[in-house]
């Protein structure tokens, strides 16, 4: 049985994530040899429940959610080996990421530039994560993980290993 603990005053200074997938969202081909990545500030941060803010700026006209898997790492991560990644693993938690995705890609008042990318996933409450850490022994495979897409009232669901 999966045991899950709180998380709580976890606060970070900055948030480092890495993009796997998404890279035609931004108009760039994957990094070959080194994982293209953004930061979070701590502003952006909010718990599960707490109430997002949409930017009031007349250039932010979409702004868009994903959940994805947290991972949250217990120590310093550079000189760690790829075979060792899941050593410095503490647990995972779920994580909602708000892009303000009308100004990375173009609207009526700007035009897209992936260099927005810091800008557009840093707006105040962007960030909501937890409330549950989950320990890597209750995860047999993080890598096989179960994909469940909904749009309105549809759902679809696909295993990935």
């Amino acid at each position: 049985m999966i045991q899950k603990r709180v998380i709580s005053e976890a606060v970070p200074a900055v948030v480092l994530t890495a993009i796997i997938g998404h890279n035609g969202d931004i108009g760039s081909a994957a990094p070959k040899r080194f994982p293209e990545s953004f930061f979070k500030m701590a502003d952006t941060l909010i718990g599960p429940g707490d109430e997002i803010q949409l930017p009031k700026l007349k250039e932010a006209q979409k702004t868009t959610a994903e959940t994805e898997l947290g991972i949250i790492m217990g120590k310093d991560c550079r000189d760690v080996s790829e075979e060792n990644w899941q050593d410095a693993i503490v647990g995972y938690t779920t994580i909602l990421d708000m892009t303000e995705e009308s100004i990375l890609k173009e609207n009526d008042y700007i035009s897209g530039n992936p260099r927005y990318l810091t800008i557009v996933k840093n707006f105040p409450t962007f960030f909501s994560f937890g409330p549950q850490l989950v320990t890597p022994d209750d995860v047999p495979d993080v890598l096989c993980k179960q994909l469940r897409e909904y749009r309105g009232r549809m759902q679809t669901a696909e295993r990935v290993c």
